[in-house]
């Protein structure tokens, strides 16, 4: 009797996307990211970043707060709302908005 298992579809380890809308910034962390050995995928907006995600499915997003098109709050709603990716989002210190911790946001949110 021959047992099927199911495989795992597992994210290069490796891949990080870097979101932000600011190029300097984005460029930057991008190429000391490549220096430290990751591979980098990069968006400039919101809509952007869904798109490279669901194409690249990284181990890793980096995600501006303050994005054109959709926030990076809605956009980490978004992910989270279909995966478990790690996500570190950074803020400008003087935005007014305010933010939810990621540990609040609900997984299904």
């Amino acid at each position: 009797m021959h047992r099927h298992r199911e495989e795992a579809i597992v994210a290069d380890p490796q891949l990080i996307l870097v979101v932000d809308d600011e190029p300097s910034y984005r460029d930057a962390l991008s190429v000391a990211l490549q220096r430290e050995g990751f591979a980098v995928d990069t968006a400039a907006d919101g809509v952007e970043a869904l798109e490279r995600f669901e194409a690249s499915r990284p181990a890793l997003v980096l995600l501006d707060v303050m994005l054109p098109r959709m926030s990076g709050v809605d956009v980490c709603r978004e992910i989270r709302s279909t995966s478990r990716t790690p996500i570190i989002m950074r803020s400008e210190e003087h935005t007014s908005t305010p933010v939810t911790p990621i540990s609040r946001m609900p997984s299904s949110a």
